[in-house]
């Protein structure tokens, strides 16, 4: 496969990144746009419908990860439920505050890699819950303290 080439345009138009990117897809795509061929009707419409649904599916797809990301407080969900007032504190803090750092985003991962097999084994050993709980419910106090925490 050749690779095409990108050559600056004569008249002083501005290349885009998409369409550096198209020329990987369809060079003679590219070719045909910078030279003014203009698509058929049917093509416009074509093109249109496929944008709608694929459009479409990435909104079903965002929401749907959307919604189940959210729902990822496996600690918080097993003591107190999942529509707890302080299972959704926690995971407003967790939005709010925790991912908009590199070292918030670092222990939500080191959490979410962690927590299911804790929740796991004190699902087996109710006995853990206990200090488990003390231990959340402090998390929980601070968290519901804070601005934006819902206290």
């Amino acid at each position: 496969m050749s690779n095409p080439q990108i050559e600056r345009p004569r008249d002083g138009r501005i290349v885009t990144a998409s369409e550096i990117h198209s020329v990987a897809f369809c060079p003679e795509s590219y070719r045909l746009k910078r030279s003014g061929a203009r698509l058929a009707a049917h093509a416009k419409t074509d093109a249109a419908r496929g944008t709608r649904k694929h459009d479409a599916v990435n909104e079903r797809v965002a929401a749907a990860h959307a919604r189940d990301q959210s729902r990822w407080c496996f600690v918080a969900t097993h003591l107190y439920g999942v529509d707890d007032p302080r299972t959704d504190a926690l995971r407003a803090w967790r939005d709010r505050a925790l991912m908009s750092s590199r070292y918030g985003r670092a222990l939500v991962r080191i959490y979410y890699t962690l927590s299911p097999p804790l929740v796991s084994l004190a699902r087996r050993v109710p006995i853990l819950d206990r200090p488990i709980r003390a231990v959340v419910d402090r998390i929980v106090s601070r968290v519901q303290k804070q601005p934006g925490g819902d206290a």
